[in-house]
């Protein structure tokens, strides 16, 4: 079990980024899910929900970093 508990830690390391920035693409999948049963959300656009001058400013302050050192 412990093996498999490793293999599973360090393959999510190389497949999910250690700071999850988000993309325009990636919130546009949100939005037209969201758009099938909100009509309302056709209009939104990605730009107005990322901001990533925070988690930049996380990165940068070495938390991360820290985070993940082992």
């Amino acid at each position: 079990m412990l093996r498999f508990r490793r293999y599973i830690g360090r393959l999510s390391q190389r497949l999910v980024p250690a700071v999850p920035y988000p993309t325009p693409p990636g919130i546009q999948t949100i939005i037209d899910h969201l758009a099938k049963t909100r009509p309302e959300a056709k209009g939104l656009k990605p730009t107005d929900f990322i901001d990533a001058p925070i988690l930049k400013e996380i990165e940068d302050s070495g938390f991360v970093k820290r985070l993940y050192s082992n």
